[in-house]
């Protein structure tokens, strides 16, 4: 459970001045010529008893772009690479920074990025992931790199993708594959070349842009594509409850909620009259995933493309729009568009069943909320498993 100290540790993770020290301690170039720039947390996630129990990645607003990652630990820990640096902390216990692309887990990652320059970092996720803009042979193109083989799944699946969208059995564009290198463990890709969608999604022209978004989704359960992975309710149950288990850490009340929670989903589930087989499915279609190239929209990151219900993807373009508060249009009139177009295309979605699939995304939000550097972290995860609870409350 979060203690006085926990809270005294957030406070002091999520300072400034905190941050400063942090990226310091790997930029070897004088802190007073502005070389360096200021450094400024991307991600971070706080999770009590774990170890360690605090995971930061900084970037340097820099010209020359530089990241670090930063763990924190209760007790020290030995040197794994001869770039880290560590120390001891009074009130944090033992902190180790290691400097980007050092990664032991990504251990190809500096050779692919000297493949790709000019290279920039658009997404790292550390020990897990790292997706690369840059270069290959004069072609302007993005680079993943992953610790395992699943690049090459998904490379197999964007082969039979772009396929697909050539012949017009889906309705949007995707990314030309371009090679997966096995040595790498990175899959390279083309560019999809649009704007992004988040302005119109959420202005005057919500409404047709949330038609257009439903239309072109719901083309792909209608397809005969068959991706390698799966994710069904059984999966996405299990995902659930190792969230409700890491809220668990956190906060006795959160974990009742989360309790009570996933009882209601098991038993959602249960009733339902009948079960359709499942359909092929992006995973993660929210807003920040598409493009408008004019005449046609564009859809990126299949890494969650699998065998699932269409609900799911429904659930998760709906959730995002759950957290919104900029738009000028209310954010019902956009579900109702979104869901008019998508059912059009797909078939009639089981109303109970989408119900459950936007709560899991509220859980999912939960845990995101209690892991972040804020001392209210527990009052805003709360809030979004009351919001999923009263979703699955709706007759």
């Amino acid at each position: 459970m979060l203690t006085a100290t926990d809270l005294e540790r957030v406070a002091h993770l999520a300072n400034l001045e905190t941050i400063e020290a942090f990226g310091r301690t790997v930029d070897d170039r004088a802190v007073d010529d502005g070389a360096a720039g200021r450094w400024r947390t991307t991600s971070a996630r706080f999770v009590p008893g774990a170890s360690p129990y605090c995971t930061l990645l900084l970037e340097s607003d820099a010209a020359q772009q530089r990241l670090c990652r930063v763990e924190v630990f209760e007790t020290a820990q030995p040197v794994l690479l001869p770039v880290e640096r560590s120390r001891a902390d009074p009130l944090l216990g033992w902190v180790r920074v290691t400097p980007f692309p050092h990664d032991p887990m990504l251990p190809t990652l500096a050779r692919v990025i000297e493949r790709a320059q000019p290279a920039r970092i658009v997404r790292y996720r550390a020990l897990k992931r790292c997706t690369l803009r840059g270069t290959l042979a004069g072609r302007d193109c993005f680079i993943k790199v992953f610790p395992d083989e699943q690049g090459a799944v998904i490379h197999r699946d964007s082969e039979a993708l772009w396929a697909a969208s050539a012949r017009g059995a889906v309705a949007f564009r995707v990314a030309e594959p371009i090679r997966y290198e096995r040595d790498e463990r990175a899959v390279w890709q083309g560019v999809i070349h649009g704007e992004p969608i988040i302005e119109a999604l959420y202005g005057s022209e919500g409404i047709a842009m949330a038609r257009r978004i439903g239309a072109a989704c719901g083309s792909l359960p209608r397809s005969s594509l068959s991706p390698a992975m799966r994710f069904d309710w059984s999966v996405q149950m299990d995902r659930s409850r190792r969230y409700a288990r890491t809220l668990e850490r956190y906060d006795a009340g959160l974990a009742a909620q989360a309790g009570a929670l996933l009882d209601t989903l098991a038993a959602t589930y249960d009733q339902r009259p009948h079960r359709p087989e499942p359909r092929p499915i992006h995973g993660a279609p929210h807003a920040h995933q598409w493009l408008d190239c004019g005449d046609a929209l564009g859809l990126v990151d299949f890494d969650r493309f699998s065998i699932g219900d269409p609900e799911l993807d429904a659930a998760t373009f709906i959730g995002e729009l759950d957290y919104e508060r900029r738009t000028m249009v209310p954010v019902p009139t956009l579900v109702d568009a979104f869901l008019d177009a998508y059912q059009h295309a797909v078939g009639p979605l089981d109303p109970a069943l989408l119900r459950a699939y936007r709560a899991h995304k509220h859980l999912a939000k939960a845990l995101r909320s209690v892991r972040a550097l804020r001392t209210d972290s527990v009052r805003r995860a709360a809030r979004a498993l009351e919001r999923a609870r009263g979703l699955l409350a709706q007759p």
